[in-house]
């Protein structure tokens, strides 16, 4: 039980650094894209 906790929140914690990563990845793509576009 102790595991499938720990198991658990780590994939919590794991999850919520992707989407933040994802997210800020997403940002720098649309300001790359802005970027090009206004040149």
């Amino acid at each position: 039980m102790a595991l499938g906790k720990l198991n658990v929140s780590l994939l919590l914690a794991l999850g919520k650094l992707n989407v933040s990563l994802l997210l800020a990845l997403g940002k720098l793509n649309v300001s790359l894209l802005l970027a090009l576009d206004g040149t």
